[in-house]
């Protein structure tokens, strides 16, 4: 990793606070936050570009309502959102009560 010195003046008060926080050396305070805000400015870029360029408008992107990724084109490795899981449970549960009619 390539160092840099930096010499500036900051807040007093809000470096005690991440000092006391984080009990980490000022060097890696100012790389977790520089690393803070590299990663907020990464996102609200690419919610920008969504914005701009939204998915289901995109037919290279867009699945619709059909099968999905039955190539696996798009593998996603991370857990499933609660709000993904309630659905998932009350779809079921619709379709048991209307299975059984």
């Amino acid at each position: 990793m390539n160092r840099v010195r930096v010499s500036t003046t900051v807040d007093g008060d809000r470096l005690s606070r991440a000092r006391e926080l984080t009990s980490v050396r000022d060097s890696e305070l100012f790389d977790l936050a520089i690393d803070a805000l590299l990663q907020a400015l990464i996102a609200r870029r690419e919610t920008e570009a969504i914005g701009r360029f939204p998915y289901h408008a995109d037919p290279e992107l867009h699945m619709g309502r059909g099968a999905g990724d039955a190539d696996n084109e798009l593998d996603y490795t991370g857990g499933v959102p609660p709000e993904v899981r309630a659905l998932a449970k009350k779809r079921s549960v619709a379709r048991a009560l209307t299975s059984a009619s």
